[in-house]
């Protein structure tokens, strides 16, 4: 963060049109880069809530089966 508000800070302090340009191409592509992050982030955030919707369906199971067994065991016990 530090560097890139000194970027802005150095690109907004020149008046020579050659030294602005350069700088310009700079944030351009820095722009760039950064909208290259976003969707990756993007991307990220998005696995990351399928992985956890699939952990949560995994992790209800186990409850759920467990109340299964005690069930058939109580219903194996009342039939013998």
């Amino acid at each position: 963060m530090i560097g890139f508000f000194g970027l802005l800070l150095h690109c907004s302090s020149f008046n020579n049109d050659s030294r602005m340009a350069v700088c310009q191409n700079c944030l351009y592509y820095f722009h760039a880069s950064m909208e290259a992050c976003f969707a990756l982030v993007i991307v990220f955030v998005v696995i990351f809530v399928i992985l956890g919707i699939a952990y949560c369906f995994l992790i209800a199971t186990m409850p759920i089966q467990r109340i299964w067994q005690r069930h058939n065991h109580i219903l194996t016990k009342r039939i013998w």
